[in-house]
């Protein structure tokens, strides 16, 4: 929803930003911002200092997030769907990485996750 908002409200003031983008720097940045998909990494781990948060911590994304089970269970009851469906697997840290929204197949490896 907060994502199709930018995108109103860039395409409402673009003429504008493009003929003084001096005065409209920060509509520029938004704009760009939107023309790549967001990437989102969610890693499940009962340690944060585990390998695979470790690992997740040098993949350039939007949002990494890096959660404890209950964290993420406590997150999704608030509403941050992100969240929602997020566990470990076989006992094991667990990352999702989601890219425009849809999240790819959880991973337990790190070197699984996609750059």
């Amino acid at each position: 929803d907060l994502r199709a908002l930018a995108e109103r409200i860039v395409a409402a003031h673009a003429a504008a930003a493009l003929a003084q983008p001096l005065a409209h720097g920060s509509l520029l940045r938004v704009a760009a911002s939107l023309a790549a998909p967001p990437r989102q990494l969610v890693v499940v781990a009962d340690d944060s200092a585990d390998p695979l948060a470790a690992a997740a911590r040098g993949i350039p994304a939007d949002v990494l997030a890096i959660v404890t089970p209950a964290q993420a269970l406590a997150l999704a009851g608030a509403g941050f769907a992100l969240f929602a469906d997020k566990t470990r697997r076989d006992g094991r840290a667990t990352a999702y990485d989601c890219r425009s929204f849809a999240c790819r197949l959880p991973v337990t490896d790190p070197g699984a996750l996609a750059r």
